[in-house]
């Protein structure tokens, strides 16, 4: 738990919860199989998002409604991860946060988390090995936390 989304997996949990932000819970497990299963959603501290934070919530939403909608048998993650890209990017242009195509903004990689440039991916990872190439559809499909 955070109000500093932008920390993954921030493991400092001694502040004080403020009106006007975001509460962040990204919880996870992992059996002694190596199946790991997340649980990631923001709250607005003082119950009610201001429009900002709406907006920008509105937009994951999309991104991941879009991605449950066209995942099916036989696709790489490449494909589910630029299709939620593309998502995220025509809405972020679509506040003005980003300029330009939205496909320009992701080709340039302004979609793309200094975290993904370093190598790591959602991709399956065997208990021993590298990343899997498994197809999107042996993912396991979530459900969505429609918060606004």
């Amino acid at each position: 738990m955070s109000q500093h989304g932008e920390t993954l997996h921030n493991l400092n949990a001694d502040g004080v919860l403020e009106e006007g932000r975001l509460l962040l819970c990204d919880a996870g497990g992992e059996t002694v199989e190596g199946y790991c299963s997340d649980h990631t959603r923001t709250y607005p501290v003082s119950g009610r998002f201001t429009q900002k934070q709406k907006d920008i919530y509105n937009i994951v939403l999309a991104a991941h409604d879009h991605v449950a909608r066209i995942v099916k048998p036989h696709m790489m993650y490449t494909e589910v991860h630029n299709a939620a890209y593309m998502t995220l990017a025509e809405g972020l242009v679509g506040l003005g946060l980003l300029k330009g195509p939205a496909a320009d903004a992701v080709a340039a990689g302004a979609m793309t988390a200094r975290r993904w440039a370093r190598g790591r991916s959602t991709t399956a990872r065997s208990p021993n090995g590298p990343p899997s190439r498994e197809p999107a559809s042996t993912a396991r499909r979530g459900g969505s936390n429609r918060g606004p």
